[in-house]
């Protein structure tokens, strides 16, 4: 019984380890990064939470061009979940400010006419707030045509997954 065990332990401990690199470094591929906000509103202000973020935060999202995606939910533990495109990949988590946060910032204020508007939106906003939080998250392109650079010539899988 024990020689069973221990075999069965070693056949998973095999099995499992395909699912790593085994020691080689690999980038991912075609990998796109997002900052994933999470929030949850205090019960019966989800309606001018949503109400502030498109008609203040949306326009200017749109006006400089960021690429976000919100999403609005009817079930679950999250109210609204927004991805905000990491232009330039994890490497935008190295600034302390990022120059699209700074874009984005700016926009707000010459829409609004000054930074005191636009922190009294943001602190109304943020009193309907019960919680939130922000993850980091990325997406790999499924399927890529085939090109010279790909040396693996599936096309599939962009992550190398």
């Amino acid at each position: 019984m024990r020689k069973f065990f221990i075999y069965s332990l070693l056949v998973s401990m095999v099995s499992v380890s395909g699912l790593f690199a085994q020691g080689v470094a690999e980038k991912r591929q075609n990998a796109k990064y997002y900052s994933v906000g999470f929030t949850k509103f205090k019960k019966g202000k989800m309606e001018r939470g949503i109400e502030i973020i498109q008609k203040y935060y949306w326009p200017v999202d749109q006006k400089i061009g960021r690429n976000v995606m919100p999403f609005d939910f009817m079930t679950g533990e999250w109210d609204h979940i927004v991805f905000f495109a990491l232009e330039d990949g994890m490497s935008e988590l190295d600034w302390k400010e990022s120059p699209s946060n700074a874009k984005w910032w700016n926009g707000l204020v010459k829409e609004l006419g000054s930074e005191e508007k636009v922190k009294e939106i943001m602190a109304e906003f943020d009193s309907y707030v019960l919680k939130s939080k922000t993850e980091i998250a990325y997406t790999c392109l499924l399927y890529t045509s085939p090109s010279p650079r790909d040396q693996r010539g599936s096309g599939v899988g962009g992550c190398g997954w």
